[in-house]
């Protein structure tokens, strides 16, 4: 019985060419502008889970509030970060990220060669232990503890060295204040996750320079230039940690914010939130939103729906058609469930087709 129904399910879309024209392509584009969204927000909510112990690094961020405004910020004063690794048992690491100020791109020249490369960035070298990299040179433990030292991903090493070993190689990288010389201390591969944090290369903190001028800076109140993370201890309770944190930044920054007239408040963002839940001014790269994930995900299901009532009213319609067919089956001796099974199997082969142009569709498109 179910070879008879496929046969006659194949027998009337070959039959009635233009109503299965109809109900496939729409059903097909509606299956793939749907999938097409749900792969995106997919994608967008996947923004640095793939780190090793993700649930337990967070951002640290600044909310500063005086008489005239309040501010929220992604930064935080330079000696912030070191200072809760010291006083605060439950961070297990800590690093600190940053960008030139007011610098896209930096001169990139080995002998004769120059060009220039965006996604600089400034890094302690605990980085590499809280955040996931793919070291294929280099030990990513010791490859910034040096001053005057970077790390290069897989493409820009290429670039800039071809087939030769990178690895204690001499690269000259300039901004407007100058151009310093930097060794070549580990090459990561180009990620193939979702991160917010896109470098192309990270040049030790403690570098001449910008890296030297701002790890000088002991400010608590003003100069909040510092994306700070923190790896917390398995089994620490990130609130109770928070909480902990006015009382830490009145000990080294009451009376500078005192001097200054405002006041300074410190939160632990986890990483895992940064892409979609952050709305700080200056954050490192650009991020998207939850509100547009549901705007999103709300028109996949509609154009899913549509596409659903479309197929059911097309069969309707026909239905009328198909009373003689359904009459001389009953004469014939077919019970409802045969009946049933027989239109379901009809149904069933149009999904199908629809579902295999839409995945060639995606496919694609993509």
């Amino acid at each position: 019985m179910v070879q008879n129904y496929l046969k006659i399910a194949f027998r009337n879309l070959i039959k009635h060419k233009t109503y299965s024209l109809i109900n496939i392509s729409g059903l097909a584009i509606g299956i793939t502008c749907c999938l097409l969204i749900v792969l995106y927000i997919r994608d967008e909510s996947s923004f640095d889970r793939h780190h090793d112990n993700a649930a337990s690094i967070y951002r640290v961020t600044t909310e500063i509030r005086s008489a005239e405004r309040t501010g929220r910020m992604a930064t935080t004063p330079p000696p912030l970060a070191a200072a809760m690794k010291r006083d605060f048992p439950e961070v297990l690491v800590s690093a600190r990220v940053m960008g030139a100020p007011g610098i896209s791109k930096y001169l990139m020249q080995r002998g004769t060669e120059s060009f220039f490369e965006g996604g600089g960035l400034l890094a302690d070298p605990d980085v590499f232990k809280i955040f996931k990299y793919e070291f294929i040179g280099g030990d990513p433990a010791t490859a910034l503890t040096e001053p005057n030292t970077v790390v290069l991903m897989d493409e820009l090493a290429a670039k800039l060295f071809g087939a030769i070993d990178p690895i204690n190689q001499t690269v000259s990288i300039g901004t407007r204040s100058g151009k310093t010389d930097y060794k070549v201390t580990g090459v990561f591969r180009k990620p193939v996750f979702n991160s917010h944090i896109q470098a192309r290369f990270f040049m030790s903190m403690s570098s001449d320079g910008m890296g030297a001028y701002f790890n000088t800076m002991q400010q608590w109140a003003g100069n909040n230039v510092m994306f700070s993370y923190v790896m917390l201890q398995p089994g620490t309770d990130p609130s109770a940690l928070e909480a902990k944190l006015p009382a830490f930044l009145d000990k080294y920054g009451k009376e500078q914010l005192a001097a200054l007239g405002f006041h300074k408040t410190h939160f632990l963002q986890p990483v895992t939130d940064i892409h979609l839940k952050s709305d700080f001014t200056n954050d490192l790269s650009p991020n998207s939103s939850m509100t547009l994930m549901y705007v999103l995900g709300s028109i996949s299901i509609f154009i899913l729906l549509i596409a659903c009532i479309n197929f059911m009213n097309l069969a309707t319609a026909r239905s009328a058609k198909r009373a003689k067919e359904v009459g001389v089956r009953k004469v014939l001796g077919a019970r409802k469930a045969m009946l049933i099974r027989q239109f379901l199997s009809e149904s069933m082969i149009i999904t199908l087709i629809a579902l295999t142009i839409a995945l060639a569709l995606i496919e694609f498109l993509l």
